[in-house]
Order: C-alpha cells, then structure tokens, then sequence
C-alpha cells in the first residue's frame, strides 16, 4: 500500500501558449476547431494548434515538440489520438512532460468521459479552469517479452 497516492490538484499557469493537436480524422470527423478557437481567445489563453496529416503524427508531434514552449498540451480526438499524444510524450527522450488535457471528438471518448468530460463544452471549462490532477498511465507492450526488447527511438 506504499505506493498509493492520495489525488491531488494543483492549477498551472498559462504563462505560455498551450499547444493543441488535433486530429481531423478521428471519430465522426467533426469540425470543431472554431468552438476552441473562439472560447481560448474569450478566455485570453494562448494557443498553438497543430493539425495532424496523417496516422501517427498525434505521436510524433507529441515526442518531437519543443515541450519548454508550452504550459500543456491538448490532443483533440478520439481514444486512439489520447493515447498517441500521451505516448509520444512519455517517451520522449528528454523525459519532460506537460500537463495533459482532452478534448473528445472521436466515436467513443471514454477517456474523456472517465475523466468527467463528456462534451466539448466540458473540456474546455476545464481547460479555463485549469486545475489538473495525477492519473496513472498502464505501460502495455505488444508482441514483446519486454521493453528492454523494444526498438530504440521513435
């Protein structure tokens, strides 16, 4: 029982932009850039958004970003797009991390709605707000023994 934490929340300072990835094809591919946009510059937080062109760059936009630029880092999308930010930026091999947040624009979203976001409007008054908490993140290997067995880099 040592490693059990207790949940704690703390708000971050949007002293930087945050930088958003959103990714056009996920879900229903439901175009809701101009909802972001518009509530972010009412809330004065500065943004970046990166578009993403095509499978896999919600991870590599994540692991190559210049993460000293931004205050956190948004993946807009479905469960699958979550999952690739969340990645490429714990594996990083820098090792820095930035406050994540999600937007659910996909099928399923049940990140999201674990989290208590259950539409757009949920994410971005929790965005506004910004107060993050701890969450665990389950390292899962595929066809492997071990991540030692794993390809270096990218």
């Amino acid at each position: 029982m040592d490693k059990i934490e207790p949940i704690t929340l703390r708000n971050i300072n949007y002293d930087k932009p945050i930088c958003i990835i959103y990714n056009p094809n996920s879900g229903r591919r439901k175009n809701i850039i101009l909802r972001i946009k518009d509530r972010l510059n009412t809330e004065d937080i500065p943004f970046k958004l990166l578009m993403t062109e095509k499978p896999f760059d919600t991870f590599l936009l994540a692991n190559s970003l210049e993460i000293d630029k931004y205050s956190a880092l948004i993946a807009v999308g479905g469960d699958g797009s979550c999952s690739e930010v969340v990645s490429g930026m714990l594996s990083r091999d820098d090792g820095k991390t930035l406050p994540f947040g999600c937007v659910p624009n996909g099928s399923g979203n049940y990140l999201c709605k674990e989290l208590g976001i259950f539409d757009v409007d949920d994410a971005l008054d929790t965005i506004v707000t910004a107060c993050t908490a701890k969450f665990s993140v389950i390292e899962c290997l595929a066809d492997l023994e071990n991540v030692a067995d794993a390809p270096k880099g990218v």
